[in-house]
């Protein structure tokens, strides 16, 4: 179990102070980071702020609120969107479970330093949201978003390879090579193909462009690809439209 310095009682007084309002992560401030703990990422995929996500906290204290149990000295009266959040932290319970269960070397979930601390663990935000989208998790559209900006800023050692550009050698995302040369294959056969016109080639006819063989399943929401490095990694179809815009802007070859 994780030590924490913030005991339950200081985290209700904020939650409190700030009228209960738990469920409004700061996702631009968020996305800048290329790693979370667990109990902060299962908290945004369920919408949940960071800072309320100690999973003894919302067991004891959040859910109990939303469910109803509350001091009528302190706190509002229950409202029919309340029950809404009770779920999602229900689901938030759930989840952590899964999550924990499922860190290396048992599961495929690692730990950046190497040592796991349960839901204190801190994880790759892509590897998080690469094992979300393989059980299938519904999450937030702000959080879906973190794919493409992880993807679009890559360090040279995570899923890039040498590629030779007028005699020079630079670093270039392998996927993204796959999506452009999907588009110009596409384009030669004239018109202007779309996103999702490139979407469902990739998704049907990928052994067709797919040399590095880095493609392992593309269903209409997601694609899972791993990199020569051996990085696995994700692409949501809702942050497609966004990668291709910036790839039509700066090409990668």
């Amino acid at each position: 179990m994780a030590g924490y310095e913030y005991s339950r009682e200081e985290i209700t007084i904020d939650a409190r102070a700030h009228g209960w309002d738990i469920f409004k992560p700061d996702w631009d401030y968020l996305q800048s980071f290329p790693a979370l703990s667990l109990c902060s990422l299962v908290g945004l995929s369920v919408g949940l702020s960071p800072w309320f996500t100690r999973p003894d906290w919302v067991f004891r204290c959040a859910k109990p609120y939303f469910d109803g149990k509350r001091d009528p000295d302190f706190d509002e009266a229950v409202t029919e969107q309340d029950s809404a959040k009770a779920e999602a932290l229900g689901l938030f319970l759930k989840r952590i479970h899964i999550a924990v269960g499922n860190l290396a070397p048992a599961g495929s979930l690692n730990s950046i330093s190497g040592i796991p601390q349960g839901e204190a663990t801190f994880v790759n935000v892509a590897e998080f949201l690469a094992f979300a989208g393989r059980l299938g998790w519904e999450l937030p559209e702000e959080f879906r978003r973190f794919d493409a900006e992880h993807d679009l800023n890559y360090s040279a050692h995570e899923a890039k390879t040498p590629l030779e550009t007028n005699g020079k050698t630079t670093k270039t995302n392998q996927l993204h090579v796959l999506i452009w040369r999907v588009f110009l294959a596409l384009k030669s056969k004239g018109g202007k193909p779309t996103a999702q016109d490139i979407w469902n080639e990739i998704r049907f006819r990928h052994s067709e462009h797919d040399v590095d063989n880095i493609i392992q399943e593309v269903t209409a929401d997601v694609i899972e690809w791993r990199s020569c490095y051996g990085n696995e990694s994700i692409l949501n179809r809702g942050s497609f439209d966004k990668t291709l815009s910036n790839l039509k802007k700066n090409p990668p070859f």
